[in-house]
């Protein structure tokens, strides 16, 4: 899914996987926020692949990078009102 979005664009070849970024994405649910190294040893990949991965899935708007850690965006509750 997200590996292959990755074909064509030059460099060395990703070193992670599908199940990586799942990992990932359930790791950032877990630990709010977190930083790039210990995400990256929750998820048994480098600190590089780790910061290519944090890259894709904030361009999907699946994860907030920030100074204090990474972490999956919240929405705000609807109040129904």
């Amino acid at each position: 899914m997200f590996v292959s979005m990755r074909k064509g664009q030059g460099g060395p070849i990703p070193k992670f996987n599908d199940y990586n970024l799942w990992k990932a994405i359930i790791s950032l649910d877990e630990f709010v926020p977190v930083g790039r190294k210990k995400l990256a040893a929750a998820c048994g990949v480098g600190e590089g692949s780790m910061r290519t991965m944090l890259r894709m899935l904030e361009e999907k708007e699946l994860v907030s990078i920030s100074k204090t850690g990474s972490a999956s965006p919240r929405k705000e509750p609807s109040t129904g009102i």
